[in-house]
């Protein structure tokens, strides 16, 4: 009884790391967008954003590879675009080995 509790404490406790994590990127790309005087909040409907996301979460980089689409008709091609923008991001400014991912 006392292993199941200690695995539920503990599934809870990575649940917890993952969704902060994720809340922590939001925030980071939503920073990034700001610094180029883009809100993402403020654009219109049918949007998507992509990050970069560092095969090692444990280390903390200056600067992220973010894409992002609005206006778009279908998420799926919102989704599309926003990766290929963080794709295009992640070959001119990212020197740390990552992955573009939707987060938004």
């Amino acid at each position: 009884m006392l292993f199941f509790i200690k695995l539920l404490v503990l599934f809870l406790f990575v649940k917890t790391n993952i969704g902060a994590n994720h809340s922590n990127y939001i925030n980071i790309f939503k920073n990034t967008l700001f610094e180029y005087n883009i809100s993402y909040d403020n654009l219109e409907t049918f949007k998507s954003g992509a990050i970069c996301i560092p095969h090692n979460i444990d280390k903390v980089f200056s600067k992220y590879a973010v894409g992002f689409s609005h206006n778009i008709y279908k998420k799926k091609t919102a989704n599309k675009i926003a990766l290929e923008g963080c794709e295009a991001m992640k070959k001119k400014l990212i020197l740390h080995d990552c992955k573009c991912e939707i987060i938004l």
